[in-house]
């Protein structure tokens, strides 16, 4: 029992020559990935691991998908992390790390393995003959998915076998792959890079896998043939910024999905014209659930209104005393889908909170609209959602108010215009040398998604409980003309 590997496996059986794996400078068969992932679980086994240590990996996407696929096949969990710091938190057995990424070291009691070219090309070669472990059971980890955590402290979403397998399972209609060729921006601490690489194998397409938007793309696109993207709204503008400095590369991609949140329609306009034809959706979802709701996005169209609940997901609006609400009533939202994770990895308190009979809370407030789709009125706490990345707002003024010289602060979404998403800071200060000092004290943490710019007021709106109104912030500041 180990669903991972199986696909693999099959895929590797059914077509062994074709191309499982393409980067920016060589191409694999699904021959080679093979042999290469048998001989990087050797050295993971020589190491002493061991059937459900938990690997964590810092690696760009081509890397980590060989390291998953070669743990999968010691029966190994593992976990991507946003940096290596995470990995004592996730009771890691081995962080493996290119150097580059290594913005925080991992606690010194976890050995760390970085991870170079030669070390790769070293596992290359014929394929070591060790069989795949099995998996115990059904209720066996294989993977760990991590939360974005800019609300707190990360949260790792369990997918134990029977979830695999299930997913393995549907994954091809999910996907709606149809043998196109696809490029993904999102990286492996995302639930959506492993469902998109799970189903290139089911489909015996090759997983692409881009290490950085640069101006090799567009002709990269045209050589392979690539039909669809996905990515987040900052990866998507970049991806603008490369075919705008090529015009001579003519843009063939077909359908683009902008995953994490909803587009302004300024990068909307901006997609539209480098890619004319093309279908553009917005996809609505989360690491615990995967995918939820879907909707083609135009320009002029209501940015609350995040399309259609997809099939296999039950999504219910409640009330306060948890009761269903009908069509145009605002509540909060929960869903169920069978990607639903169970619970968080080592942290009970957490799943209690947000995972309730079989039912994802997410913090989202929403209503169903005429139309049938689902409208986001906003989120349970006031948590920004910054191109999929969800930022505490109230941690960020806590900080700025921390700061000698600052009576009032508030962060806001805004956005450029070009559509990318941003937070700016609004603060009432007594001087521009209290205002550095505040950016300085954001970017004493590497982790911390710091204001991309301040604004001194005068003042800021507050109701009668003292509280501040966070809707009005924006237009607030435009009247104050500051």
């Amino acid at each position: 029992m180990n669903p991972l590997w199986d696909l693999l496996e099959s895929a590797t059986a059914a077509n062994p020559n074709a191309p499982a794996l393409l980067t920016e400078t060589r191409t694999y068969s699904f021959e080679e990935l093979h042999s290469i992932t048998t001989n990087i679980a050797r050295e993971l086994r020589d190491r002493g691991l061991r059937p459900g240590d938990v690997v964590a990996t810092v690696l760009p996407n081509a890397m980590d998908w060989m390291v998953i696929l070669a743990a999968a096949h010691e029966g190994l969990l593992t976990i991507s992390l946003h940096h290596a710091g995470q990995a004592v938190d996730m009771g890691a057995a081995i962080v493996l790390a290119v150097p580059e990424r290594l913005t925080t070291k991992p606690d010194p009691s976890i050995p760390l393995l970085e991870v170079t070219d030669q070390w790769f090309r070293n596992c290359e070669g014929a394929a070591d003959p060790t069989p795949a472990r099995q998996f115990d059971g059904p209720e066996s980890l294989v993977r760990l998915v991590l939360t974005s955590g800019t609300t707190g402290k990360a949260k790792a979403a369990e997918y134990p076998v029977r979830k695999f397998a299930a997913i393995a399972a549907e994954i091809e209609t999910t996907l709606g792959h149809g043998g196109d060729v696809r490029i993904s921006f999102m990286g492996f601490s995302t639930g959506g890079a492993l469902y998109q690489a799970m189903g290139n194998l089911v489909s015996g397409t090759p997983y692409v896998a881009f290490s950085a938007i640069s101006d090799r793309l567009p002709e990269f696109i045209s050589e392979l043939g690539i039909t669809f993207m996905i990515g987040a709204t900052t990866s998507l503008a970049q991806v603008c910024d490369a075919y705008d400095r090529h015009p001579e590369v003519t843009p063939q991609l077909q359908r683009i999905a902008i995953a994490g949140s909803t587009a302004a329609d300024a990068l909307l306009v901006r997609l539209s014209a480098v890619f004319p034809g093309a279908e553009f959706a917005i996809v609505y979802g989360s690491t615990e659930g995967g995918m939820i709701a879907i909707k083609n996005a135009v320009v002029d169209s209501d940015p609350r209104i995040v399309g259609h609940v997809v099939p296999g997901v039950k999504l219910e609006i409640f009330d306060e005393d948890g009761n269903s609400v009908p069509a145009g009533e605002i509540g909060e939202i929960r869903y169920w889908s069978k990607e639903l994770t169970e619970r968080y990895y080592r942290d009970p308190a957490a799943t209690a909170a947000a995972i309730r009979d079989g039912w994802f809370y997410p913090g989202d407030r929403g209503k169903f609209v005429e139309s049938g789709e689902l409208m986001l009125i906003g989120r349970v706490d006031d948590v920004i959602n910054l191109g999929g990345v969800k930022v505490d707002p109230g941690s960020l003024e806590s900080i700025a108010l921390s700061v000698p010289g600052v009576d009032d602060a508030a962060a806001y979404l805004v956005h450029s215009d070009k559509g990318l998403p941003a937070i700016e800071m609004a603060l009432v200060a007594d001087s521009a040398e209290t205002m550095h000092a505040v950016d300085a004290r954001m970017r004493d943490d590497p982790t911390r998604v710091v204001p991309a710019r301040y604004r001194r007021v005068s003042s800021l709106p507050h109701n009668q409980m003292g509280k501040l109104v966070r809707h009005d912030i924006a237009a607030h500041i435009a009247e104050l003309g500051e």
